[in-house]
């Protein structure tokens, strides 16, 4: 199974979760499902982490291990797809978005949590997690320069 047939049936299968909490309105749902999505994108993170210190350091140290690593860069489109499935809840697990909570306690903090700055800030890390995804399954030699500025 290729990285775009696991895509899909990640894509289909947050679409179905999102329409189950949608029609079944579980409120003890959300965080579960939250949380196990953060859980689970741990692991292609690191592996983002370790795929680009290996490839902008060189050796022997990486070489066995490099191929559970691109393994687990196939979850990150799936996983992105399920954290934007769940962004119409955002609100429900982050009160704080509601605006109410901080009021005018601090202009920074005000504008940092606000939700359509919180939402782009979401569709952004994803994007850019997805890209150095892309770019680590790649074959293509890149400049060493690429993966440093990956680390960043």
């Amino acid at each position: 199974m290729n990285w775009r047939e696991q895509f899909q049936i990640c894509l289909v299968t947050a679409v179905g979760l999102t329409c189950l909490l949608n029609f079944l309105s579980w409120p003890w749902l959300l965080p579960a499902l939250m949380v196990a999505v953060v859980t689970l994108l741990g692991l292609p993170l690191g592996a983002i982490a370790l795929l680009l210190c290996h490839r902008l350091c060189g050796g022997e140290w990486g070489r066995l291990a490099q191929p559970c690593w691109q393994g687990l860069l196939a979850f990150v489109p799936g996983l992105a797809v399920a954290i934007l499935c769940l962004l119409p809840w955002m609100s429900q697990l982050y009160p704080a978005l509601d605006g109410q909570i901080l009021g005018a306690s601090s202009p920074f903090k005000s504008t940092y949590l606000q939700s359509d700055f919180f939402f782009a800030r979401i569709v952004f890390y994803l994007g850019v997690w997805v890209a150095l995804a892309a770019l680590l399954q790649s074959s293509r030699g890149w400049p060493t320069s690429i993966y440093a500025l990956g680390l960043v």
